[in-house]
């Protein structure tokens, strides 16, 4: 196991419910997030776990390098759930999108974050059909409009972002075979042990998944 120094620390604080956001329903109660800190850039298949003891939890995480056509973005999962020695799921999962610090400087950065799935249930809440170009039964979980980021003013460009994910909408993803996102604005795919260690993830925060081979 990897520890990521310098952003596990903040993991949590990154996303903060904004008061001026109003709830609306959802798998999540949506809201908008802000940051307090920048996160520090992670490495491919990292992962991390600390205790944390003012609020008697673990958290979890594991970070991830996805290839686009000529850069990469990081994205990061990671979940909360109570005492030193959790057994229980946790009530929602963090999803983190960073441009990392080698990131392509012609590259347009937008606050955008959505996962393509190959085959979702269809109808699924949170979900809308994707373009026939990703198939006939794909759909699109977007959470863009949750996302909090580094810079919130209008067409500005966006280095850092995080957003909450229902357990339900981070299963399907993981569930969902080959998926491929847009993160910050870029298009992006995940290779088969990203996918592999993903399900190990779920697994391991009680979102119980096959992890296949």
């Amino acid at each position: 196991m990897k520890f990521v120094p310098g952003f596990v620390m903040i993991l949590t604080s990154l996303l903060l419910a904004s008061e001026r956001t109003a709830r609306v329903e959802s798998p999540v109660a949506i809201q908008q997030a802000r940051f307090d800190e920048l996160p520090a850039a992670w490495g491919d298949l990292d992962t991390w776990s600390r205790y944390v003891s003012a609020t008697d939890e673990t958290e979890v995480g594991i970070g991830l390098k996805t290839a686009g056509v000529d850069t990469t973005m990081l994205v990061a999962f990671s979940a909360r759930m109570k005492g030193a020695s959790p057994s229980q799921a946790p009530s929602e999962v963090f999803v983190h999108a960073s441009a990392g610090v080698n990131a392509n400087a012609g590259n347009v950065r937008n606050k955008t974050l959505k996962f393509v799935l190959a085959s979702a249930p269809a109808g699924a809440a949170g979900e809308r059909p994707a373009r026939a170009a990703n198939g006939p039964s794909a759909q699109v979980i977007d959470v863009s409009s949750r996302l909090g980021a580094d810079n919130e003013s209008p067409g500005a460009r966006v280095n850092f972002a995080t957003a909450k994910l229902a357990p339900a909408e981070f299963l399907r993803i993981v569930k969902s075979g080959q998926p491929t996102a847009t993160v910050l604005g870029v298009d992006v795919a995940f290779r088969p042990d990203q996918l592999r260690a993903l399900r190990a993830f779920a697994n391991r925060i009680f979102l119980r998944v096959p992890e296949s081979k």
